[in-house]
């Protein structure tokens, strides 16, 4: 089982995430990728749906938001950007 960590990305990357997106799907082994971006309070969680071919994707912008990463719990996005000042 793996997970794919992307760090940093920002929002003009965004058509490149999905194309390498395209290729990180093959990977039989993958079961997560997470976007996070270095600019704002932005996570995308992709996660290969048990026992399927298809991923769902979810987008987080909230410091209070959390979300799974598959058996080591849900992490917030608060504990993500713990520290960075995104005001300048």
């Amino acid at each position: 089982m793996e997970v794919n960590l992307k760090f940093p990305f920002n929002l003009e990357d965004r058509l490149a995430l999905g194309r390498k997106f395209q290729h990180y799907r093959k990977i039989p082994t993958l079961q997560q990728v997470i976007y996070i971006d270095s600019d704002s309070c932005n996570v995308i969680n992709q996660m290969r749906e048990a026992h399927s071919s298809a991923w769902l994707s979810q987008e987080y912008d909230k410091m209070t938001d959390a979300f799974q990463m598959l058996q080591q719990g849900r992490i917030e996005l608060g504990a993500i950007y713990s520290g960075i000042d995104f005001s300048g």
